[in-house]
């Protein structure tokens, strides 16, 4: 079809569509002439709607060569008078049809019988047409009718696609159909505009890769240039067709390996609840996970979408191979040459037609006297998404100020392009798309700075996220940004009268980012408090920074932000990674901040009331790498970082990788050439080194360590000092559990073989001794320095687990009374534990109902203070649970114990309470008569345990002990058999 002819009709396609009532005449005709293919045919069937039906008819014959005579024949045979008229008016002369003469014979008796005149209807704008019934809109129970059912059918309809499912061999009752995952799944944009001719395709693509030799069944690939809207093509897809797949919908971000797996693992254990480990205690493979994951929707109908994808070696670790069924599959990416066989669907600009109705519904146009202005811009900006939306930002923009045009912008556009068109988005990568966002977001920025208020603050922040992850960045962190001292200005200078509520920082900072919202740089979840940036944005963004050479005042900017609020940096430290990682082109920023990534993860371990430390392994990890680029691996920021690494294994419970570490920078501290450790630093790494050491039941070790720490401390900081009290409780303990406090001290004397000479090991007496005057000497600072409650704690628990009970409760009642009503968090903590140990004294006494009660007292103050998932509560939950066990409910303890499994497995796997908890799982089900089940358990775990810390693993003599106990039974059963 000529262009000509093209734009005719679309100056006229309100009234074609106003005139043209659907029949069967209008698929028959042109299917007979050749025009309409099979594909066009069953996209018209499937669109239940007829005005839609419509619509996409005239599209389609846009679309075909010499087809306007066609296209006039055909609405002439269908009897669509006035649609004929509106095409013949384009030139009378050659398209010479007389559309009067084929008017239905039966219409118009019946319409002189009943004294009507055949009237054309009033013509309206096809972008008038409510956009639910365009299909633009998400359903409500008002519209429903108007969509597909059940993947593809109206309500009267047979569902076309149940086929689909039973194909598949999957049958689905009822209770599986209603336990439907979907996993990270957004909504499409509100201004989602056409698109219906890929959904159609993406839907058939997906159907017929069943049927190829690929890799992957059922997978297909929408590729495309950033920014062309391909994820936002994949969410309207699952909008549209989740109900194909039972709701069963899997978002996985796989724009690196990282985020790829990261998606699994929360996949993994947050939603499925899949165990990390092998039975044999050892991390499971990432391989296997991902296995599992799949194993777990081998009888579930489901898509999985891997968005953003990048690499083919990355993302073929993570396809679902040697699945007996597989899902769904559906990759969005840059990238259009795969590995592997695969159904390709490739995401051009978008239909002429679709990009006017997104304009049109933007702008709020609803007339036809701007329709050949839309029709220029749409060319111009060549019907490219993301730089369409901006170019609607910008318009309404100006329109608040004074009238803007449509002209007005293409005019303006075509005198920058020369200037702005002069870089590109990636490297060796030519692509016109690419320039055109470029214009438009060099447009939308100077009209952002332009803003008098908060124009530069705006573009600061939009410099500065473009280096953040693009999504979920707190709207809280950048509200408690004021580091932007060089942009301060008077009220007078800004010509303003702005208040002084107005023009704090907070305030000032949420309205810059209003007004990046409003330019659609940004988007804000309100639900959430976070906001994501489109990628493209990030990248056009950082290109015209590095353009200006303003990169590095950017990143210096966004580090002065994020280390200048550690805490809250705590909560989103993948956006500090992020920077820090851009950091690594300019070595005195890297130096200059070189103390900030060990700071941020000292803060995860002193926060003992959350879980977040729990991350500073992996982060760690990734900052010293940076890091380790521009200095030494025995600078003293790197060694520092390290300690903090070793810090959060043990947190975690990773002891072995703790002590690791701790053993290689212990020399540096001890030695401290450049004066730059302080001794306290240097009793810290003594002191977890000797706790990591005792936790793996390395006592000799541990003793000979917490000895060096004793003694330092006390040469540093005296005897009552909490360092001090902290190495003398840790050293008698480990004392005890070598028996120090049941023997005569010479029958240990194997295993203090290799102390250093000088270091005496103390009596029993003068341990007791010390210990005591401790809490009397300090037990006044209880209420005002939680480092002293926690260690007055600490000495209870030592006297209880040697028997002196009096001693032991006295300590814990005194430090429970002191904390109880304190005003500090961490105090109230340490007296909840004082609690807990009350509660079990009274256990020992008998009095099981009212530990319960006090556990179920405490187990509720920590689940609201600290949170469920820490591991002080599950602590509490797991007494609370004994308890129940004891008084006749093992059913319910049962339970209970496998409920902190699972959360132990989910946050803490490598930590031995995972062993411990096992054990009392073995325990239960000895107590419930099922004494086969509980020894394979018991058996199972003493090996593993053996396996991983060796046989002087504390907890392995009450397993041991737990197992001979077992085989009695299961001796006797058998006899009995």
């Amino acid at each position: 079809m000529e262009d000509q002819e093209k734009k005719h009709i679309v100056r006229n396609l309100t009234e074609l569509v106003d005139n043209t009532k659907w029949n069967t005449t209008c698929i028959t005709i042109p299917m007979e002439a050749g025009v309409f293919g099979a594909d066009d045919i069953s996209l018209l069937e499937s669109i239940p709607n007829e005005r839609m039906r419509v619509l996409e008819f005239y599209r389609i014959f846009m679309t075909k060569h010499n087809s306007y005579q066609h296209l006039i024949a055909t609405v002439s045979k269908a009897y669509q008078s006035g649609a004929v008229k509106i095409l013949s008016e384009l030139d009378p002369t050659k398209y010479s049809f007389q559309w009067e003469q084929q008017i239905s014979p039966r219409s118009t008796n019946e319409a002189n019988q009943t004294g009507q005149t055949i009237q054309q209807p009033a013509a309206v704008s096809i972008f008038n047409i409510p956009m639910r019934i365009l299909g633009f809109f998400r359903r409500t129970p008002t519209n429903q009718h108007l969509y597909h059912q059940q993947g593809g059918t109206t309500e009267d309809e047979p569902n076309k696609n149940a086929k689909t499912t039973q194909q598949r061999g999957t049958s689905l009752n009822t209770s599986q159909r209603s336990l439907s995952v979907r996993f990270d799944v957004l909504n499409p944009t509100r201004l989602f505009t056409g698109r219906m001719k890929e959904l159609r395709e993406l839907h058939e693509k997906l159907q017929k890769s069943k049927n190829k030799p690929a890799v992957v069944s059922q997978m297909t690939s929408v590729a495309g240039l950033g920014g062309i809207g391909k994820t936002e093509l994949a969410r309207m897809f699952i909008q549209k067709y989740s109900e194909e797949f039972n709701n069963n919908v899997i978002w996985i971000s796989a724009e690196t390996e990282d985020t790829l797996a990261e998606s699994f693992r929360r996949l993994a254990t947050d939603y499925l609840k899949l165990a990390q480990k092998n039975v044999d205690g050892n991390e499971k493979h990432q391989k296997t996970l991902i296995d599992e994951v799949y194993k777990f929707f081998e009888h579930k109908t489901c898509l999985f979408v891997f968005d953003n994808a990048e690499s083919n070696e990355v993302l073929q670790k993570f396809l679902p191979l040697q699945v007996a069924n597989p899902p769904f599959v559906l990759i969005t990416s840059r990238d259009r040459e795969w590995a592997f066989v695969v159904e390709m669907l490739e995401l051009n600009e978008m239909e002429e037609i679709d990009a006017i109705s997104l304009v049109k519904t933007g702008l709020g146009i609803q007339d036809t006297t701007q329709d050949d202005m839309v029709v220029q811009l749409v060319k111009a900006l060549q019907c490219y998404p993301l730089a369409l939306c901006q170019a609607i930002s910008y318009i309404k923009q100006q329109n608040v100020f004074q009238n803007y045009s449509i002209a007005e912008y293409l005019e303006e556009y075509k005198s920058r392009s020369e200037i702005l068109l002069n870089c590109e988005i990636r490297p060796a990568a030519v692509c016109t798309y690419t320039k055109t966002t470029l214009t438009t977001w060099k447009l939308t920025t100077e009209l952002i700075l332009a803003n008098k208020e908060c124009g530069k603050k705006a573009m600061r922040m939009l410099n500065m996220v473009s280096y953040f992850q693009p999504d979920k960045i707190p709207i809280k962190l950048l509200l408690s940004d004021n580091t932007g001292t060089a942009e301060k200005q008077t009220a007078a200078e800004e010509n303003s009268t702005i208040s002084s509520n107005e023009t704090h920082p907070a305030e000032k900072n949420k309205k810059a980012l209003q007004l990046l919202e409003k330019y659609s740089m940004v988007n804000i979840q309100p639900k959430e408090q976070t906001i994501s940036i489109h990628r493209l944005v990030q990248e056009v963004t950082r290109i015209e920074l590095r353009r200006n050479e303003q990169e590095e005042a950017t990143l210096k900017h966004a580090l002065q932000l994020l280390s200048g609020n550690v805490e809250l940096t705590c909560t989103c430290i993948n956006h500090f990674c992020s920077v820090y990682k851009y950091c690594q082109a300019y070595k005195k920023l890297v130096l200059d901040f070189k103390d900030v990534p060990w700071r941020i993860l000292q803060e995860l371990h002193t926060d003992s009331t959350s879980i977040r430390f729990y991350s500073g392994v992996s982060v760690g990890n990734e900052l010293k790498e940076t890091l380790q680029k521009h200095v030494s691996s025995d600078n003293v920021d790197v060694v520092q970082l390290k300690r903090w690494i070793a810090v959060a294994n043990y947190r975690a419970g990773n002891f072995e990788a703790a002590i690791k570490i701790f053993e290689q920078i212990l020399p540096a501290y001890l030695e401290n050439k450049a004066g730059l450790f302080t001794k306290k630093d240097t009793l810290n790494v003594q002191n977890f080194l000797s706790v990591c050491l005792k936790e793996t039941g390395k006592r000799s070790e541990c003793l000979k360590s917490m000895l060096q720490t004793y003694e330092s401390s006390k040469a540093v900081h005296g005897l009552n000092h909490w360092w001090t009290i902290q190495a003398l409780v840790e050293t008698a303990n480990c004392l005890r559990e070598l028996g120090h406090f049941k023997k005569p001290f010479v029958e240990n004397a194997e295993y203090l073989q290799g102390l250093n000479s000088d270091l005496s090991v103390l009596e029993p007496l003068e341990i007791v001794s010390l210990l005591k005057a401790a809490y009397e000497n300090n037990k006044h600072l209880i209420s005002s320095d939680s480092s002293y409650s926690r260690r007055m704690r600490s000495i209870a628990s030592f006297f209880y687990n040697i028997g002196d009970n009096d001693t032991a409760s006295t300590i814990a009642n005194y430090v429970y009374q002191i904390g109880r009503n304190s005003n500090y968090t961490k105090i109230q903590v340490e007296a909840m534990k004082c609690l807990n140990l009350l509660s079990i004294l009274k256990s020992k006494e008998g009095k099981h109902e009212d530990a319960l009660e006090k556990y179920k007292e405490i187990h509720t103050f920590s689940s609201k203070t600290i949170g469920s998932s820490h591991i002080d509560t599950l602590t509490y939950k797991t007494n609370m649970l004994i308890e129940l066990r004891v008084l006749g409910q093992p059913e319910a303890a049962l339970v209970g114990f496998h409920d902190v499994l699972e959360t132990l497995m989910k946050n803490y796997p490598n930590h031995p309470d995972v062993f411990q908890t096992e054990l009392r799982i073995g325990v239960t089900l000895f107590k419930l008569k099922k004494h086969e089940e509980s020894l394979a358990l018991l058996v199972n775990l003493r090996k593993r345990i053996e396996d991983r810390f060796g046989p002087t693993f504390p907890l392995l003599s009450d397993v041991t002990y737990s197992i001979e106990n077992v085989k009695k039974f299961v001796v006797n059963e058998d006899l009995t058999h």
